[in-house]
């Protein structure tokens, strides 16, 4: 092996608590994203229901 590997594996032994902190956090992040941007999809197409609901009661009171 070359020096770079043997200071990678080093590191990374070293570290390799706060490497395991570091990716659950990345991914927990992604997983909130997703669920929050589902969220506002869900909003979106509520704000659309209603939207279609009034325009029908203002044609049937006209």
């Amino acid at each position: 092996m070359n020096k770079l590997t043997i200071k990678l594996l080093d590191f990374m032994g070293e570290n390799i608590v706060l490497i395991i902190m570091m990716a659950a956090i990345f991914f927990s992040l992604q997983y909130f994203h997703s669920q929050e941007s589902q969220q506002l999809v869900d909003l979106v197409k509520q704000a659309e229901i209603i939207k279609f609901k009034l325009a029908l009661l203002m044609e049937k009171g006209a």
